[in-house]
């Protein structure tokens, strides 16, 4: 594998980490790693230190290893992984959930990873309800526009009222995230339908981009509906820079880790 191919790879696995460095800075990286990988300067490329006989001129293969059956590295297999290494590299994850196992899951990421919970449409009402106080627009009155037809004066007033009161949302994402050490509480966003109905998915663009630098993890629950799949919010798709950037959390993994919550809060007590 060459060293760019090797560059290339890790970028494409972990968008939300910075480029690996070129040689000989990255001969350092995969010797720390422990890959058993040494950099062949004829082939200019990584090769494993075993060779078979010099009439192939082929590299032969690691010797296999056996691992016993169930042996994970991180607790909940894959997903417990990618959890755990988004938590630990503060990237942004859109996590697919079933409509149906939201609340275990939400139950799982806080009990499991220490996730705190930011309910985004809270947010959102709450400042647009400081803003109808502030100009004296009664809150009956934001109510009975949000069901106006579209064009109308009221729906007109209503879309100025959200654009007023979206920066709420940016900021409470940024208070949450710096109000605990680095890296040692992901902040999970759930209820973010009232952000695709007034059309401001994009004020999620600042996280999602890979070069954006968070004090931790940003996670955003997504429920998985029907005619709602993969990452796409109330009909929109989120503003995600790279597919990797969306993870599934299938109903197997959220009952079992959910039962496993269980099992210890009742021996606990």
């Amino acid at each position: 594998m060459t060293s760019q191919e090797m560059r290339d790879r890790v970028r494409a696995r972990f968008p939300a980490l910075a480029l690996l460095p070129d040689r000989p800075r990255l001969d350092q990286l995969v010797d720390a790693a422990g890959l058993g990988l040494v950099y062949d300067e004829a082939a200019r490329a990584f090769r494993s230190p075993t060779r078979a006989a010099d009439t192939t001129g082929l590299a032969s293969r690691q010797a296999t290893r056996v691992v016993s059956e169930g042996v994970t590295l991180v607790a909940g297999g894959h997903l417990g992984h990618r959890l755990a290494e988004s938590a630990s590299s503060r990237s942004f994850l859109a996590l697919g959930v079933d409509a149906t196992r939201v609340d275990r899951a939400v139950e799982v990421l806080t009990s499991q990873y220490s996730a705190h919970v930011l309910d985004v449409t809270q947010v959102l009402i709450d400042a647009m309800r400081r803003e109808a106080s502030d100009v004296g627009l009664p809150w009956e009155a934001v109510r009975a526009a949000d069901a106006a037809s579209s064009g109308s004066r009221e729906a007109v007033g209503l879309a100025t009222l959200v654009l007023r009161a979206i920066p709420a949302v940016d900021a409470a994402i940024q208070i949450a995230s710096t109000a605990a050490a680095e890296a040692t509480r992901p902040v999970l966003l759930v209820e973010t339908a009232s952000l695709a109905r007034y059309n401001h998915l994009a004020t999620l663009t600042r996280w999602t981009d890979p070069t954006c630098r968070r004090s931790q993890a940003l996670w955003l629950l997504v429920p998985q509906l029907l005619g709602n799949q993969d990452a796409v919010v109330d009909g929109r798709p989120l503003p995600l820079a790279a597919p990797g950037q969306f993870l599934r959390l299938d109903a197997d993994w959220v009952d079992s880790r959910a039962h496993k919550s269980a099992v210890v809060e009742g021996v606990s007590q």
